[in-house]
């Protein structure tokens, strides 16, 4: 089996982060917006579940950064 080059590894890292970042606050928001519906409680579950999923975003972000700045195969 072949080895990646570590910078081929930061660069897959990085555009996984891409892709998560955006989903996760769409699944947030999807998720919110079904509880809303299923509770008939009106669109704001929708907005604290995209807020929700921003926070999630950021958090998986700051993950991979410190994986990143520590080198080692955190994130």
């Amino acid at each position: 089996m072949r080895e990646t080059s570590p910078r081929y590894a930061v660069a897959a890292r990085a555009s996984a982060a891409g892709i998560l970042f955006p989903l996760s606050i769409v699944a947030g928001y999807l998720l919110g917006k079904w509880v809303g519906a299923a509770l008939a409680i009106g669109t704001w579950p929708a907005f604290a579940g995209g807020a929700l999923g921003a926070a999630a975003g950021f958090w998986n972000l700051y993950r991979l950064l410190r994986g990143l700045e520590s080198g080692g195969d955190r994130a």
